[in-house]
């Protein structure tokens, strides 16, 4: 395989791992539960705008690489039942999981940026380097965003379930000890 070859797998593959991610955040746009949590559903939108930007770009550079659209089904046909089956298996259309399952999908999507990157350097392909690293920074944005969001909404449904008054107050204070422990701060607990 030569780098050129090497390149169009590398795209096609992350463009792969994003059109099944935007297929699952489509089906859990329509949710009630989601639709009911504005933030949830704007994580959704902004989500799937980007994921969708993204595969126009990858097929900008594969159309400039010389790739036929087959190479890119054939990729796109192999992944779709692992990564489809595996989504629907570990969510219930709850919007706390529905977050959880994001946060795990873009995860993976920022893994696949940063091979893709690392190949570029590699290879010393830099318009390739520019897209994965705007791709990365993006991704990492909607990571975030998904953090500081889960724990508020987990308590929210939690007390709203439960007929508990807490919600808020107990999901702020979960956003603020798991963005302390990111920064490598210990939280203080006390019971």
């Amino acid at each position: 395989m030569d780098i050129n070859e090497a390149k169009i797998k590398h795209l096609t593959d992350l463009k792969s791992v994003y059109t099944h991610v935007i297929t699952a955040v489509e089906g859990q746009r329509t949710e009630e539960d989601i639709t009911d949590i504005p933030v949830a559903n704007q994580i959704l939108m902004d989500t799937e705008s980007s994921l969708k930007t993204f595969c126009d770009q990858i097929e900008t550079k594969l159309e400039a690489l010389g790739s036929s659209n087959s190479v890119v089904k054939e990729a796109l046909t192999g992944i779709a039942g692992v990564f489809a089956g595996i989504w629907n298996k570990v969510r219930d259309h709850e919007t706390t999981r529905a977050l959880r399952d994001l946060y795990t999908a873009l995860s993976l999507c920022a893994a696949a940026t940063t091979t893709l990157n690392a190949f570029a350097e590699t290879v010393g392909d830099q318009e390739l380097v520019a897209m994965s690293l705007r791709q990365q920074d993006t991704l990492c944005r909607l990571i975030v965003k998904v953090s500081e969001e889960l724990p508020r909404i987990t308590a929210m449904e939690v007390a709203k379930k439960h007929g508990l008054t807490n919600g808020v107050d107990a999901g702020t204070r979960s956003m603020q000890n798991t963005q302390k422990v990111w920064k490598g701060n210990s939280p203080t607990v006390t019971v």
